[in-house]
């Protein structure tokens, strides 16, 4: 029997639990069955403060589950990772395992241990551009969180056995910006169809034509460039509702120029059912990103039938297999109002073409991001012993 090691603790709190990452991890051990998992032990290890969820969530799977133990020494959430770094590997290395699997590579799970270690590579968003959340509002600490960053992930790569990149993209972005790195393969995310999940209704909307947008709402993911497109459109008969939470910058960039008029609802959290009946009621779901790994919400938006319009930045064409409608470049407002436009006249001018063309999206995406074939292939990826 081969026993793997699932290292959870990037996963802090129960509100990071709702971030993309989480979500992969979830993902990924919820569809492990024992049918599928017959001579496999796995072993969960948690940080404190989510032991009794995951003791709970998976009680039914057999899986070991263990405290991740760090010392609270500093209030400064970078030298703390520098702490949790030097615990995890000591730590790791004293648990009997065949190999460790690190879902989402960060600072303190970056370095070298005494097995076998396969993580996942979502983007290379961490090495490109530092945020305000380890250098604080002292700019000039920018330059400097950036290298270590940079100094650590590539560590990271170099530590590793093997590595899953969720997209080609990411393949590719990691081959052209590490002059080392082991055996890179491509496991795409699993997404659920909807078939588990009763829809919710959201009654201030069940007579509203609405477009859709569903992602953390920064600079990153472009959400100005909807506001303003949105403010474009030939029509006024829809509202605007935007799935995210309030941020720093929703509060000092996207709310300046939103007026009570322009018919804009934000949503801070929805429940799986709530978000299954947004996107299938949705007239269009649009995303704007400017980075993406690969792109979650609008692969769902198009699994429920959706129409998607996308950017065509990074990975998102790939995501959804370039099949949805595209605006270019990211950042022109007139050319998303332009996309969204064209949008409606073709519903309007022949809706079974479009409704047939909607449903073969939505099912060679379905085929491409099935769930159980994803827990299934990163298992069989980590119980394999060939490196080339």
């Amino acid at each position: 029997m081969k026993t793997i090691l699932v290292d959870t603790t990037y996963i802090y709190n129960k509100e990071a639990l709702r971030k993309s990452v989480a979500i992969y991890l979830l993902r990924f051990l919820d569809n492990l069955n024992t049918e599928l998992i017959p001579d496999i032990k796995i072993i969960l290890l948690v940080r404190c403060e989510l032991f009794d969820f995951f003791q709970n969530r998976y009680k039914c799977h057999d899986f070991d589950v263990i405290r991740f133990k760090t010392l609270r020494l500093i209030n400064i959430s970078f030298l703390q990772s520098m702490v949790d770094a030097l615990m995890w590997k000591y730590q790791i290395n004293s648990i009997k395992c065949d190999s460790v699997y690190v879902p989402f590579t960060w600072i303190y799970n970056s370095l070298r241990v005494n097995k076998r270690k396969i993580i996942t590579i979502h983007d290379l968003k961490p090495i490109r551009e530092i945020t305000t959340v380890y250098a604080g509002r002292v700019l000039f600490l920018k330059p400097v969180i950036l290298s270590v960053f940079k100094f650590f992930f590539n560590r990271a790569v170099q530590n590793s056995f093997k590595i899953i990149a969720i997209s080609e993209f990411v393949k590719k972005d990691i081959e052209c910006t590490f002059k080392i790195f082991p055996r890179i393969d491509v496991i795409y995310y699993g997404i659920p169809d909807g078939n588990d999940v009763a829809a919710i209704p959201i009654a201030a909307l069940e007579n509203c034509d609405f477009l859709l947008y569903v992602n953390t709402i920064d600079r990153f993911k472009n959400t100005i460039t909807l506001l303003k497109a949105f403010k474009e459109l030939n029509t006024k008969k829809y509202a605007l509702v935007i799935v995210g939470k309030n941020t720093d910058y929703w509060r000092s960039v996207c709310e300046p120029i939103i007026k009570p008029s322009d018919n804009i609802v934000r949503l801070d959290y929805v429940s799986d059912g709530e978000l299954l009946w947004l996107y299938r009621n949705a007239s269009m779901f649009i995303t704007t990103s400017l980075r993406e790994g690969l792109g979650a919400t609008p692969i769902e938006a198009a699994m429920a039938g959706c129409p998607v319009v996308s950017s065509r930045s990074e990975a998102l064409p790939e995501a959804t297999m370039e099949s949805v409608f595209y605006y270019a470049p990211a950042d022109s407002y007139t050319a998303l109002a332009e996309t969204i436009n064209y949008v409606f006249d073709r519903k309007e001018n022949d809706l079974l073409s479009f409704k047939l063309s909607l449903q073969k999206i939505r099912d060679n995406l379905r085929g491409r991001y099935n769930i159980i074939n994803f827990s299934k292939n990163i298992i069989n990826y980590l119980c394999c012993n060939e490196d080339s």
